[in-house]
């Protein structure tokens, strides 16, 4: 997480860089309130160039209204959406944790029964996601997530497990066509349907999950390192799917599940994604019984993944709250400041941010 100056969007305090993707960035603030009230939130911010064009101002809005409408624990809560002088940004609750990848990373390849418990519960983030209703509870949604990944897996330091990210979820109709080669997603992690531009459905998802366990078993990005057609082509045939299926040597009950939700044929798959998480939970029970978050959790901690690197020298860690003498910027529409004053403000947040990653990668590695 690196940190930088106070920016001020209404009532949000924009405080410390969390991530960064391609259409917008995430950063720790504080919401603020009358009597004092501050409470912390996550701000997610698009990109100021984004923002001018109006097909991802719609995408970002839909995201949002997508996101206030899911209410599950292994789901990442949306507070808010806001418009601040054309800066747009939606509010979610703040968790602190990694994704799935960077987990991954850090330890190699996950444990059976700890890939197992991530499978249950983001399989089971997956079925209240799937079978959301509009906010009158009546109507259901049919609703797609379609970029199911360990990037989009959180990990919280407390164990927890969060499936986030519903920029590209899509409202299922079966009437709708969908357009032939766009696809969306992350490519190593797309069904072959998905990848092939064609119609999907919430199989296409509980595919795309069977990857993402591959992904923790076995340590291995599925695929290989080829370009963005040879990857496409790669999902298309599944042949390296398979290969990585037999390389995980996964006891036979496990092995059965995962032959059926990485089928290259949606008719073989598990119909839906609780049915995966009630099938994966008996799985953990008989891999280690009585498996559940505080394990979870303790592994974590063992394994040190979410243990924050160690202070360097110039950079800063923890903001702490303000004094009076260094109050946040306040709105630029409160002071009459034209909004480029705002632009300017977070890009000296992104500044201060490549700054700081710049002098990690050249000065705080290896010595």
């Amino acid at each position: 997480m690196e940190t930088g100056p106070i920016v001020k969007l209404g009532r949000y305090e924009v405080r410390d860089k969390i991530a960064a993707g391609g259409m917008a960035t995430v950063y720790k603030a504080v919401q603020t309130g009358v009597g004092g009230f501050r409470s912390q939130v996550a701000l997610k911010l698009l990109h100021p160039h984004l923002a001018n064009e109006d097909s991802y101002r719609r995408m970002f809005h839909e995201e949002a209204r997508i996101g206030a409408l899911l209410e599950h624990r292994c789901l990442l809560k949306v507070l808010d959406f806001g418009d601040e002088e054309g800066i747009y940004f939606i509010v979610t609750e703040y968790f602190p944790s990694l994704s799935l990848e960077e987990l991954v990373t850090k330890t190699r390849r996950v444990p059976l029964a700890e890939a197992l418990f991530v499978l249950c519960e983001a399989a089971e983030g997956l079925e209240a996601l799937h079978q959301a209703r509009d906010i009158e509870g009546k109507k259901r949604l049919g609703l797609i997530h379609r970029d199911v990944s360990p990037q989009n897996v959180l990990v919280g330091t407390d164990g927890r497990v969060k499936l986030i990210d519903y920029g590209i979820v899509k409202r299922a109709d079966p009437t709708e066509k969908t357009r032939a080669g766009i696809v969306k997603g992350k490519v190593r992690y797309m069904s072959p349907e998905q990848a092939a531009g064609g119609m999907v459905d919430i199989r296409s998802d509980l595919f795309s999950l069977g990857v993402v366990f591959l992904r923790c078993v076995t340590g291995e990005k599925p695929h290989g390192s080829g370009d963005t057609g040879e990857l496409l082509a790669s999902v298309r045939t599944g042949k390296d799917i398979a290969r990585l299926l037999a390389a995980a040597s996964l006891p036979a009950p496990v092995s059965a599940l995962l032959d059926r939700m990485l089928s290259q044929d949606p008719a073989g798959r598990p119909s839906t994604a609780g049915e995966v998480a009630v099938e994966a939970r008996k799985l953990l029970n008989d891999t280690a019984p009585g498996y559940e978050v505080h394990a979870f959790r303790a592994w974590l901690d063992k394994s040190k993944a979410t243990r924050r690197p160690p202070r360097r020298k110039g950079k800063t860690e923890v903001v702490k709250e303000p004094e009076p003498s260094q109050a946040p910027r306040p709105l630029p529409a409160a002071t009459g400041i034209h909004p480029r004053w705002v632009f300017m403000g977070l890009l000296a947040l992104f500044l201060a941010a490549l700054l700081a990653y710049l002098a990690d990668l050249f000065f705080g590695r290896g010595g």
